[in-house]
């Protein structure tokens, strides 16, 4: 009998030991997937804190770049000369009736004599075989333009290739003041251009800090046939991204 009772101890032993084990292996494996569950929960807030945290610095920067982002446009012939232009009244020209002496600036592109000029006029002349392109451009956006003029290209009938590196006559151009963009390209052979036809002069800018890259597409055009230099115009200015 005593054998038995022990025998019937010793086994309930085993099954209790058995159902502790089970038990504790339940208790892990309930433990481990709460503890990967937690980890995915605090992943995933993580993540979409990250995520929104993201979308507010995107935010702020649009609203800084926009508080900064500059624009350059056309410079109407019939507008005002403002002092940034550098203009000075030039006695040797011709007073026109009733009119006062113009102011002008000075013109030179390398090699070539120097060109008394309107300040708001675009200058495209042909000579030796090349066409010399100025065009007038002011900053009203509200920042501080930066002209890429390694950047600047001009295409259309009659031009071939860039003779020279372009340039600006000022690079980093302030909100409300101008530049003139200098191009000197071969002509293609056996081309003319008439009224009417029109070149795109390409002048990439940024902001101050070398984001909001802008294109300005300035879209030249040939009001008539004389060979005057002033026989040009800004149709149209496109900026692109």
């Amino acid at each position: 009998m005593r054998e038995s009772a022990v025998f019937v101890m010793a086994s309930a032993l085993a099954d209790a030991t058995l159902v502790l084990a089970a038990a504790t292996v339940a208790l892990a494996v309930i433990s481990v997937l709460g503890i990967r569950s937690a980890r995915t929960d605090v992943t995933r807030q993580i993540d979409a804190m990250r995520t929104a945290t993201d979308e507010q610095l995107a935010a702020a920067r649009e609203e800084l770049d926009a508080a900064h982002r500059p624009l350059l446009i056309e410079v109407f012939a019939s507008g005002p000369i403002y002092p940034d232009m550098g203009a000075r009244s030039n006695p040797s020209i011709s007073r026109a009736a009733g009119r006062e002496i113009p102011e002008t600036i000075s013109l030179r592109f390398d090699g070539t004599a120097p060109s008394e000029i309107d300040p708001r006029f675009v200058f495209v002349d042909f000579e030796r075989g090349m066409a010399f392109i100025s065009v007038p451009l002011r900053n009203v956006g509200r920042g501080l333009a930066v002209v890429v003029e390694s950047d600047i290209a001009a295409n259309g009938d009659a031009l071939y290739d860039l003779k020279a590196p372009p340039s600006a006559s000022r690079v980093r151009v302030p909100v409300g003041e101008t530049t003139r963009v200098n191009i000197v390209a071969r002509q293609q052979a056996g081309v003319s251009v008439g009224p009417g036809d029109q070149w795109a002069v390409t002048v990439p800018y940024t902001d101050f800090a070398g984001r909001q890259r802008t294109v300005a597409r300035v879209i030249l055009e040939r009001s008539d046939s004389s060979p005057a230099p002033f026989q040009w115009h800004i149709a149209s200015v496109e900026d692109a991204a």
